[in-house]
């Protein structure tokens, strides 16, 4: 085959850029289609942004890379609550007096879920099961505060235009979609040939350091260009959206998913008895890497904790604290590749 023609390090350049382009054009052929040049919806802007990181993480699950899926699920999310929200805030920082939605505040819960799910070592459907529930909760707050107008101070008017859908871009979703995921799966093969090649000894170390910052670069310019046409809180509550979306709504769709690709039944797992069979086995669910449990969990705990006195208006994301931000996501990248040393 023609593929044979070239290094495997060349090769797995050559996919990334491809994956890369085809994932930023899939998400702004999304964003046209789902939310048009001059609205400003930030649950649809969330949703678009969180195409290129679900259609990834899927495809590593369909192509049994668990590993890099999860990776790819924390990776993104830390991105997004230090590079991507910090790049936004320092362009255009909050005003101090501007109401804070309360779902900020919530990303907090599905990150302690993980944290204490992690302890077993695997995701299991149960832990599944109560991310969607949590996700359905905080669905609930979000549409609360959008009824009160503190998701964006536009948000009604934008919201009520990108309601209008008419068959072509119905279309352009379809094509969006079905190119994120062509996109997507060749980023992970990509990512796994480079973890063959590559002084990086696992798939999750190379979609930490490598896929997850090519993931968000959408995200990164959207976000920025809406806070600087002066909605700053609607492009903060689409970067949480975003991360909620992976937390709440991909994160069980990926332990789910891993079932029947490893050829488990759901039934099975839910009918087998404790005696019969053992339930914490990495068979038996997801797994869930402990150099992400130590390493990225804690680090959204602590962003997390760190939302909370900002959606109750007791904090305001200045350029100091907004620089912080990013050069903690640098010190972040290299405490990842800091781990690599040690396996």
């Amino acid at each position: 085959m023609w593929i044979s023609v070239f290094e495997p390090r060349v090769l797995a350049a050559i996919l990334l850029m491809l994956a890369a382009g085809g994932l930023y054009f899939a998400c702004r052929v999304a964003m046209r289609a789902a939310i048009g040049p001059r609205a400003s919806s930030p649950g649809r802007r969330a949703l678009c942004q969180w195409l290129p990181v679900a259609a990834t993480a899927i495809a590593a699950i369909f192509t049994h890379h668990p590993a890099m899926a999860v990776a790819i699920i924390f990776g993104t999310s830390v991105a997004y609550l230090s590079l991507v929200l910090g790049m936004t805030s320092y362009v255009a920082p909050m005003h101090s007096d501007a109401a804070r939605p309360r779902a900020w505040a919530f990303i907090l819960a599905p990150v302690l879920l993980s944290l204490l799910a992690g302890f077993g070592g695997v995701l299991t459907a149960l832990h599944a099961g109560m991310l969607l529930i949590l996700g359905v909760t905080i669905l609930a707050v979000w549409r609360e505060d959008a009824a009160m107008g503190t998701v964006s101070a536009s948000s009604k008017t934008n919201d009520a235009a990108a309601l209008n859908m008419d068959g072509m871009r119905w279309v352009q979703l379809v094509v969006a979609i079905g190119l994120a995921s062509a996109a997507g799966t060749a980023a992970v093969l990509a990512a796994a040939l480079a973890a063959q090649q590559s002084p990086l000894p696992s798939e999750s170390l190379v979609a930490l350091s490598v896929l997850s910052p090519m993931l968000i670069l959408p995200s990164l310019r959207t976000c920025v260009t809406v806070a600087e046409l002066g909605d700053v809180q609607g492009a903060v509550s689409a970067i949480i959206g975003t991360v909620l979306l992976n937390l709440c709504v991909l994160l069980p769709i990926a332990i789910l998913l891993w079932y029947p690709v490893n050829g488990i039944s759901l039934k099975t797992i839910v009918s087998l008895q404790p005696a019969a069979a053992d339930l914490s086995a990495p068979a038996q669910g997801l797994v869930y890497p402990i150099g992400i449990w130590r390493l990225e969990t804690i680090v959204l705990l602590v962003l997390g904790f760190g939302l909370i006195p900002i959606a109750l208006g007791r904090l305001t994301l200045a350029r100091i604290e907004s620089a912080i931000l990013v050069v903690g996501y640098a010190l972040y990248l290299a405490a990842v590749a800091w781990s690599a040393r040690g396996t």
